[in-house]
């Protein structure tokens, strides 16, 4: 089983600029935190950086269907790792909202994005605590 799967080394900093979701501002080499200092992340970065977070997904995709099996799946896969770097970009973009908020404030916020949708409740809780909401 394990030979079976393949590795994907994926890199927040280097998308494609190309990428038709590209946004200058959710470009991680050219944010820089201004609670931590971390960023922007250039080349090279990952072997330079430390701490580094590393994150393991497995991902199983069947679509038993003659003639469309392999591009179905690899539809899937592609939109997948999309999510994944999405996810992770914004992650490392959204660090001076989260970085020093205490497990009961994660708690908290966890608690209240399961009530409304994300972004609504983001911009809310960022007027909440007195912070400058980004448009």
């Amino acid at each position: 089983m394990l030979s079976q799967r393949d590795v994907v080394a994926v890199d927040i900093a280097t998308e494609d600029p190309s990428n038709s979701e590209y946004k200058p501002e959710q470009d991680c080499t050219k944010f820089k935190s201004s609670k931590t200092g971390r960023g922007p992340l250039d080349e090279g970065w990952k072997d330079r950086t430390e701490p580094i977070m590393c994150s393991y997904k497995a991902v199983k995709v069947f679509f038993e269907v003659w003639g469309m099996q392999t591009k179905v799946e690899s539809a899937v896969h592609k939109a997948i790792l999309d999510i994944i770097i999405k996810g992770h970009k914004q992650a490392f973009l959204w660090m001076d909202e989260w970085y020093g908020m205490t497990i009961d404030d994660v708690r908290n916020l966890n608690r209240n994005c399961m009530k409304r949708p994300t972004t609504k409740y983001w911009k809310d809780w960022k007027y909440q605590n007195h912070q400058n909401p980004q448009t």
